[in-house]
């Protein structure tokens, strides 16, 4: 049998230790210190401004916080959430790796992307939500949908699109948000509905690439011309008397279908008033009157 130095167990037994402390380390939540990005599709705590979490991890040795104003850290791990929105809590190891903890912070006008499901009633007040497309995200498009149950509950609605929505919630159902934030509509900016902004945001090659808007508040009431944005071949305008919620099918609320194709009716007019709820895609608004 080969003899081994003292000096040569020294270096397998130091490789060995190392390896076990990478090992330890969670694969998920392993990356290069240049490289750490927002997963804005879900966070691992939720907290709401003023409380605090204590991460836990034997392996680091310093703490950081990418957004500071958002949620602050200590030298020993203790998260202080500060203000809305979703901030990336860093650890570095003594050795140089890195590992990542994404901390949202909820307020009464902010709810930040986050799959877990919502009971509505208990984690966010019942109401009519404007769900706003966060550029930040991952994903091009947001989406939500609504629950009766927090696991394997059935779907009662949902909604995919690029820029903006409008959901009722009702209490005790379940609620689930992925690539964006709700702000009761009540307190979302107007200029958030305004004709360049939905404009702006409209063009598309996809039946998720549109918006939402209430006319009256940030959309004027009035006569438009509608026509296809640039790169889409089709679009569609769906007004409805009251904004989305668990009756996906009740065609009581839904005043108007409009459809355009660059196959058939390229372009079409029609009367939006006031406190119509408007969902569309492929579509620009050019008001006539």
């Amino acid at each position: 049998m080969k003899h081994i130095s003292r000096k040569s167990l020294s270096s397998i037994l130091f490789i060995f230790a190392l390896t076990m402390v990478f090992t330890l380390i969670p694969a998920n939540q392993t990356q290069a210190a240049n490289k750490i990005t927002h997963k804005f599709s879900g966070v691992d705590y939720l907290l709401t401004k003023g409380k605090t979490v204590t991460l836990k991890n034997s392996s680091v040795v310093k703490w950081t916080s990418e957004n500071s104003k958002v949620a602050s850290v200590s030298g020993n791990g203790k998260v202080t959430a500060k203000s809305a929105g979703v901030t990336t809590i860093i650890g570095t190891t003594k050795y140089g790796s890195t590992c990542t903890y994404d901390v949202g912070v909820k307020t009464s006008s902010f709810i930040p992307a986050y799959k877990n499901r919502y009971k509505v009633g208990k984690d966010m007040p019942a109401g009519t939500y404007a769900v706003i497309h966060d550029p930040k995200s991952s994903s091009k498009y947001t989406y939500w949908d609504i629950h009766n149950k927090k696991k394997n509950g059935k779907l009662l609605n949902n909604d995919g699109f690029s820029y903006t929505s409008i959901v009722t919630l009702k209490k005790g159902e379940y609620f689930e948000l992925d690539g964006g934030y709700a702000v009761p509509l009540n307190k979302a900016a107007k200029s958030v509905f305004s004709v360049k902004n939905l404009n702006k945001y409209s063009a598309s090659y996809s039946y998720y690439y549109g918006g939402a808007a209430k006319v009256g508040y940030g959309l004027p009431a009035g006569t438009y011309k509608i026509t296809l944005c640039k790169g889409a071949s089709s679009g569609c305008i769906t007004l409805m008397n009251k904004p989305k919620d668990k009756d996906a099918y009740n065609h009581n609320k839904t005043v108007d279908n409009t459809y355009i194709s660059k196959s058939s009716n390229k372009s079409a007019t029609i009367t939006l008033k006031k406190g119509q709820y408007v969902y569309f895609y492929g579509c620009q608004f050019k008001k006539v009157k």
